[in-house]
């Protein structure tokens, strides 16, 4: 009897040993470590992923730094129209979630060769800029804002002003087109519905557990550190206020972002000229090189109808 109660006393005090341990992963988990990686993403080896120039381009271009309202100093490019050509407006070309502006210099060369100015940045957290944390368009459609305030100031930036975007440039995209009256038209590639999806998305991606509510305790402590209501951030939602032109643009066979969110926002869009394409065998990363010619008659016709 004796030995009973002490295996019993023993296997209690396992359990509330394990209890406690599981109790204190998930705190650290969802408290500590998830919502700096919400906030924090990746930023990659510039000798790598960022070393293009406008030259290699043939482009010309100047510095662009500009400050957030916050006072962050976010580092990028103003590319020109291509010479002798009368600009036909200027675009705003946003890059995927931690990247840098130097690989959408192969999107300027496109827009300039069309008459186009381009505008390139890195976001706040990410590449060159300044910022402590990303928050997926809630403060960076403000920064777009700023950017075009000093494009119009430093260099006369002509209209009509849209933005081109893809993954989370895409939802920074449709976020400004709905709240900056400025913008005119945009091309959204690969983007998703709400950021409160997609976070509980990328955790079954990267653990291969649906565990949303896991993913919401995270998500809505990221937003307190960061200042910004999760919830406001929905492309889907800001969808319905958006009635300028639109293209979006989603990879058929996207594994990262579904193209049932592409297919959300599109019929969620308010605007009176928009165009849905789905370019089939691409997933999120090679959308362009799977349409090829294709995709740039997209691009190409959708610009002509937009400034002809």
């Amino acid at each position: 009897m004796k030995s009973m109660g002490w295996i019993r006393k023993t296997l209690i005090g396992i359990v509330g040993t394990l209890a406690i341990a599981i109790a204190v992963a998930f705190y650290i988990g969802v408290y500590r470590v998830a919502p700096p990686i919400i906030l924090h993403p990746f930023r990659p080896d510039r000798a790598v992923a960022c070393n293009d120039t406008p030259e290699r381009h043939h482009l010309k271009a100047d510095r662009f730094d500009f400050k957030t309202e916050e006072g962050f100093e976010l580092k990028g490019w103003f590319v020109h129209a291509q010479a002798g050509r009368k600009p036909r407006g200027t675009v705003v070309c946003l890059h995927g979630i931690g990247g840098c502006k130097e690989p959408l210099f192969g999107d300027a060369e496109m827009l300039a060769s069309q008459g186009f100015n381009a505008i390139l940045y890195d976001a706040r957290a990410q590449g060159e800029s300044g910022g402590e944390n990303c928050t997926y368009g809630y403060f960076e459609s403000r920064d777009l804002s700023r950017a075009l305030d000093e494009a119009v100031k430093r260099h006369g930036a002509a209209e009509p002003f849209g933005v081109w975007g893809g993954s989370f440039g895409g939802a920074v995209a449709l976020q400004a087109l709905a709240r900056e009256p400025r913008l005119k038209f945009g091309i959204v590639v690969s983007t998703f519905a709400t950021l409160r999806e997609i976070v509980g998305d990328y955790l079954f991606i990267n653990t291969g557990v649906r565990a949303n509510f896991i993913a919401n305790l995270a998500l809505d402590h990221a937003g307190g550190i960061a200042g910004f209501p999760p919830d406001d951030v929905a492309p889907a939602e800001a969808a319905k206020r958006i009635t300028q032109p639109v293209l979006l643009i989603h990879g058929a066979d996207d594994r990262n972002i579904s193209i049932d969110y592409g297919k959300r926002i599109f019929a969620n869009l308010a605007s009176q000229k928009k165009t849905w394409y789905p370019v089939k065998g691409a997933d999120h990363f090679n959308v362009w090189e799977k349409g090829g010619a294709e995709y740039e008659r997209h691009i190409l016709g959708f610009l002509k109808e937009v400034s002809p």
